[in-house]
């Protein structure tokens, strides 16, 4: 586990023995969600929730979009694909 970004209580993780799309789980004290890196639209999108509040998930979204090159760089380098 790595976590890659942090923004307030939400930590954005990518597990090293995870598979293909590239993505991450952003974890907080009350849940998780899992999101896409790269959505069908180019951004990131949000494939599950589990307690994380609306504004959370918005900031989230947002984190990891402002991120994403760090964030698919790290994706990258953790499992070693090109």
């Amino acid at each position: 586990v790595a976590t890659v970004l942090r923004k307030g209580k939400l930590r954005v993780i990518v597990y090293s023995r995870d598979h293909w799309p590239p993505h991450v789980h952003v974890v907080t004290p009350r849940g998780q969600a899992k999101i896409l890196i790269d959505g069908p639209t180019g951004h990131p999108a949000l494939q599950w929730n589990l307690g994380l509040s609306r504004g959370e998930l918005a900031v989230a979204l947002a984190a990891i979009e402002d991120h994403r090159d760090l964030i698919l760089t790290e994706w990258k380098r953790i499992h070693d694909h090109p």
